[in-house]
């Protein structure tokens, strides 16, 4: 009974050993692991970094972007309206009896078209009737086109 309890003993140590082996290679796997994840870490937060720097250049880069648009698009209508006003009389066309001045008319006289000459249009020519046509005529069913 004591060898078999003994050699119960022994078989437990041996797995031990086994399994403390297997943990020391799960272990070391792990922390590659751990290694792994730290530098991943890093080079994420390294590029949002990066792209903060980025976001914030390019903010200040616009920041006044919208207002020196608007200048210089202010500027050119300037020159264009001040190249087009005139000191003259304007002018219109609307009829002192047309009250409804609210849509735009128009009239448009034109010179009137005739025909220069009458010509007869010519009758069409009988066609030759079929022998189903020719039956349904006998019953005023058929009409000629």
């Amino acid at each position: 009974m004591f060898s078999d309890g003994f050699s119960n003993f022994t078989d437990g140590v041996y797995s031990m050993s086994d399994g403390i082996s297997s943990l020391s290679m799960v272990i070391s796997d792990f922390n590659s692991g751990v290694t792994a994840l730290s530098d991943g870490t890093k080079t994420i937060a390294d590029g949002a970094k990066e792209l903060s720097d980025g976001s914030n250049t390019l903010y200040e880069n616009t920041n006044g972007m919208s207002a020196a648009v608007k200048e210089k698009i202010d500027g050119a209508l300037n020159e264009i309206i001040s190249g087009y006003s005139g000191n003259g009389e304007t002018v219109s066309f609307i009829s002192e009896k047309n009250t409804f001045t609210d849509n735009v008319q128009f009239v448009i006289i034109t010179d009137s078209v005739s025909s220069t000459e009458n010509t007869p249009i010519p009758d069409p020519e009988p066609q030759a009737m079929n022998f189903w046509q020719k039956f349904l005529s006998l019953f005023g069913l058929y009409k000629q086109e």
